[in-house]
């Protein structure tokens, strides 16, 4: 028994060194990712998007590519096998991103392609910032006014949102709207007077838009 395992061992030996010395085993080749999308929910004219970007990336590599929407797929080649995280973005004829999609967990096999998809992209919602600027700077100092409340109503007068912010700030951000027509109402108060400004926008897919909007002093009585 333990001649035989004797040999053994040295066989194994043998053969382990003949690959040291042989040729090199060669490592696995790359892999690929056939990959398709929708612009949601109506496709690429009614959403308005002419290209769109695909991008995956992991810690050690990144792969870029950019499309004519209407292609409707694409397949990226010469992709390092890993776990990698998809974006898919699609961008309006100026440019502007306005709908995307991501997906964690992509694995690319190697010398396999792997199938993705359709990927339904969806709008990406604007964001807006707001700036209230009265004639007097300092109106907040000046006045003691601590707060400012802004509310957003939709062009139908429903109140989409609410939030109460720092007067000496200056500023205020509201995102997650979808693209339409919007009222921005900021209004403060103090113990003796009542301050507000109202300004319309409409703001679409994506946009990224400021607003400035004059603290005016009201009634009392005109502020219910």
């Amino acid at each position: 028994m333990k001649k035989r395992k004797w040999w053994m061992l040295i066989l194994v030996t043998s053969l382990l060194a003949g690959l040291g010395c042989g040729q090199e085993l060669e490592p696995f080749g790359p892999g690929s990712m056939d990959l398709t999308w929708k612009v949601a929910p109506l496709g690429c004219d009614a959403g308005e998007v002419e290209s769109v970007e695909i991008r995956l990336e992991n810690d050690r590599n990144v792969h870029v590519e950019q499309v004519d929407c209407q292609a409707r797929g694409v397949r990226i080649e010469e992709i390092a096998p890993g776990r990698y995280d998809l974006t898919i973005e699609g961008a309006s004829a100026s440019g502007t991103p306005t709908f995307d999609a991501r997906l964690d967990s992509v694995f690319i096999r190697p010398d396999s392609p792997v199938f993705v998809g359709p990927v339904e992209l969806e709008a990406i919602p604007a964001e807006v910032q707001i700036y209230w600027r009265p004639d007097d700077w300092e109106i907040c100092e000046v006045e003691g006014l601590e707060e400012v409340e802004v509310a957003v109503f939709d062009g139908a007068y429903h109140r989409v949102h609410l939030s109460m912010w720092n007067c000496r700030a200056g500023i205020a951000n509201v995102a997650g709207l979808p693209a339409g027509q919007y009222y921005f109402r900021v209004r403060t108060e103090n113990q003796e007077s009542k301050f507000e400004g109202v300004r319309a926008l409409d703001v679409g897919w994506g946009q990224q838009a400021e607003l400035d909007i004059d603290l005016i002093q009201v009634d009392a009585g005109a502020r219910r």
